[in-house]
């Protein structure tokens, strides 16, 4: 009886249960409802943890690896929903790339004469050791 009470709180039926089963599948849907385009960072967050968790359990560390997928199991719901709310809001709520995105013109910070009003630093006088700064 003790060793069934003390089954779920094992490292490696942990992990197993966790991210084997659970994180896998679920960052699968959110890679079918299109997380890389409309929820990018929950996304990339979710497949990093699942990455993590599997690194950790190489090196039997089977307690982090399964707090690793308990965060990839919670980004992958969130990537799946916020993915699920933004498809069907439309294009609008796609959020743009960089190369999607219009250029911003770069401003320049000039003084009223016309010249930037910057200065560069002070000229630093380089002395040898051993003597002193005139």
């Amino acid at each position: 009886m003790l060793t069934l009470v003390a089954l779920p709180a094992c490292g490696p039926i942990q992990y197993i249960s966790t991210v084997t089963f659970k994180a896998r599948r679920l960052v699968s849907e959110a890679k079918t409802a299109e997380a890389k385009s409309y929820a990018p960072y929950e996304y990339w967050s979710a497949v990093t943890y699942l990455r993590m968790a599997r690194e950790k359990a190489g090196y039997a560390d089977f307690q982090n690896a399964a707090d690793y997928g308990d965060r990839a199991v919670a980004m992958a719901r969130k990537a799946r929903e916020l993915s699920d709310e933004r498809r069907r809001a439309g294009p609008s709520a796609k959020p743009a790339t960089a190369a999607e995105a219009p250029a911003k013109p770069v401003q320049t910070k000039l003084a009223p004469d016309g010249k930037d009003d910057e200065q560069p630093p002070p000229a630093v006088k380089v002395v040898p050791s051993g003597k002193k700064a005139k």
